[in-house]
């Protein structure tokens, strides 16, 4: 049997985690949660994530912040920044940060599916 793909929800949002969340539920995903920078980086290495979608505005540190520490770290990890403030300037800050994509809030349920299905994808 195929080993689920773990995901990690960053923001500091419960409604954006919960809805992330159930979403990758259904789909048979492992999923963890954590509210902000500091919360993920205590859960992270443990937990081992293939993908991880994180909010740029959360407290203490942002999105585009944490990412190139993170992807300094841990290359092959997927990091979707996901964000309501959807300019061109912060999608190429997230991008040159490391991530591997900018998702632009309020997005739909289909969108994550595909986005973790082309990430996982064996």
């Amino acid at each position: 049997m195929k080993d689920k793909a773990r995901i990690m929800v960053v923001d500091d949002s419960v409604y954006m985690r919960e809805l992330i969340e159930d979403i990758l539920l259904e789909d048979g995903y492992e999923v963890m949660q954590a509210a902000d920078g500091a919360e993920m980086l205590e859960k992270i290495e443990k937990f081992a994530p293939q993908v991880v979608f994180m909010d740029v505005v959360m407290p203490n540190q942002n999105g585009i912040e944490i990412t190139s520490s993170l992807k300094a770290k841990y290359p092959d990890l997927k990091i979707v920044i996901c964000s309501a403030h959807n300019n061109l300037a912060i999608q190429k800050k997230a991008l040159e940060s490391g991530a591997d994509m900018f998702l632009p809030k309020p997005f739909d349920a289909n969108k994550i599916e595909k986005i973790v299905k082309g990430f996982t994808a064996k």
